[in-house]
């Protein structure tokens, strides 16, 4: 079975080689809107987005990851699934 959405996803490449810019606050605001706004089944994003801006910080996160492309250039986001955030969420509503 094949179509051209297979074929693409087939033939997808990735290039690690990051640019040495960061995010304009217009550029992070639009990449925070679309994140809150992603479907979900209930429309409850549960994650949180981290946007590592210490040079410490991005130095020994890509020491752990193995991977030196990592935090090097440009802005470095680590998304985390939050269920814990969510549960706050609902106590503070009276609801959990």
């Amino acid at each position: 079975m094949t179509n051209e959405t297979i074929k693409h996803q087939l033939n997808h490449r990735t290039i690690r080689a990051f640019k040495p810019t960061n995010l304009s606050a217009e550029q992070l605001n639009t990449l925070y809107s679309v994140a809150s706004h992603t479907p979900t089944s209930m429309f409850m994003q549960q994650m949180s987005i981290m946007h590592i801006t210490d040079p410490d910080k991005r130095a020994a996160i890509r020491e752990i990851s193995k991977q030196p492309y990592v935090g090097a250039n440009g802005d470095l986001f680590i998304l985390l699934v939050d269920l814990y955030r969510n549960q706050q969420i609902r106590q503070q509503k009276g609801q959990g």
